[in-house]
């Protein structure tokens, strides 16, 4: 190879440390000539944004279960209130009443283990 890329992804976690995420190595334009040993090596250093660091799992364990766990309840709230709005404007006169038990009796214990 005649290009040598190291491609260096890091974490900056704090003003005067870096906590290296992913290195990749890339070879370009190759050629058949052995007896031309040059090539060029190129080095690119920089830092990851916050969604990419989300992406490549880059932070702690707590900061991921907090994550996920506003996330899941976000999300039970944002169903919560579709359940409230359809209720509220339904035309029946005896809605369907929520039914969480079976739900929770259905997906809790697989989340257990």
């Amino acid at each position: 190879p005649r290009i040598v890329t190291v491609d260096i992804s890091y974490y900056q976690v704090d003003v005067h440390s870096k906590r290296i995420v992913q290195v990749n190595v890339l070879y370009d334009k190759f050629d058949k000539d052995s007896s031309n040993d040059s090539y060029e090596l190129q080095i690119k250093f920089y830092a990851l944004n916050y969604q990419e660091l989300v992406i490549k799992f880059a932070f702690s364990r707590g900061l991921f279960l907090l994550l996920f766990t506003q996330i899941g309840a976000g999300t039970v709230v944002a169903a919560f209130i579709y359940w409230v709005v359809v209720r509220l404007t339904t035309n029946l006169e005896r809605p369907p009443r929520l039914r969480i038990t079976g739900f929770l009796w259905l997906t809790f214990p697989p989340a257990l283990g």
